[in-house]
């Protein structure tokens, strides 16, 4: 009897190794949407961060689809949705 208890005891450990060699699974792909104010006086400022970080992406193969636009008329706002 005290040999099944043994073994019983050995192949706890063996489960969790298993387990923990599993790849997790990919999050569900998501359309993410960003609403941002931009400050009297801070457009140029804003379009200069945009240009900027659109040419990062650009050069850095960035994985992802990304689409920004902003308003014309009425409150200066910008809108960007990226999707993975």
């Amino acid at each position: 009897m005290s040999d099944r208890s043994t073994c019983g005891l050995v192949s706890f450990p063996d489960y969790g190794i298993i387990s923990a060699a599993q790849a997790p699974p990919e999050p569900p792909k998501v359309l993410r949407i960003t609403r941002l104010v931009v400050k009297p006086g801070r457009a140029a400022a804003q379009e200069r961060i945009g240009t900027l970080s659109a040419h990062a992406m650009a050069r850095t193969k960035y994985p992802a689809n990304v689409l920004a636009l902003s308003t014309i008329s009425g409150e200066s706002e910008a809108v960007a949705s990226r999707v993975p």
